[in-house]
């Protein structure tokens, strides 16, 4: 396939993919403690559903679903190989999220891993959280032709303050943005 086709068929994908990703991360689970004895929220955890669907697999159906790497009808086989959300006593947090794809179009087999990092702080007010994405790093070929296109940026801005109110249940975290989106977390 020729490389402007498919990143024409790509970027429509590719920007609500890592805005979605970018929104999920950034209405991570936060809190900050006085030291890391009395944060709820240290360790590293899974996000497991936003808005009552299936994250890992409402991920992958919407990938499958666009086919946005071959004809309609090719099979393509995506994987969830990282979602973890890691936050330090410090008031600091670390996503990580990867993802690889196998496809075969026209005999040819197209394989890549793509994965996303973001790194910032977080802080706790009683039930509300303010969390704020400082840095992004990005590998693969999805994310590095969508940097090359524009479809995204990596800076910081205003859009990368997300704040909330949070719950937790065990080792469960219940999470709902200021937009009300629900996100549900798994202590891994």
């Amino acid at each position: 396939m020729k490389m402007l086709e498919w990143t024409q068929r790509a970027t429509p994908f590719l920007c609500p993919v890592f805005v979605c990703l970018c929104a999920i991360s950034v209405l991570g689970l936060s809190g900050c403690g006085d030291d890391e004895g009395s944060n709820d929220w240290v360790g590293t955890w899974k996000l497991d559903t936003v808005d009552g669907e299936d994250f890992e697999q409402s991920f992958i159906q919407v990938f499958v679903d666009v086919q946005v790497f071959v004809d309609e009808g090719s099979e393509v086989n995506v994987s969830l190989l990282a979602n973890n959300w890691t936050f330090d006593g410090n008031g600091t947090f670390e996503m990580e999220f990867a993802f690889s794809y196998e496809a075969e179009e026209d005999g040819v087999q197209v394989e890549d891993i793509n994965s996303m990092k973001i790194m910032g702080t977080y802080s706790l007010s009683g039930s509300n959280y303010t969390l704020t994405r400082e840095k992004t790093t990005v590998s693969g070929g999805l994310f590095t032709i969508a940097l090359i296109l524009g479809t995204f940026d990596t800076e910081e801005d205003e859009a990368d303050i997300e704040t909330g109110t949070w719950s937790r249940k065990g080792d469960t975290l219940t999470l709902t943005r200021e937009n009300d989106t629900v996100s549900v977390y798994k202590r891994k």
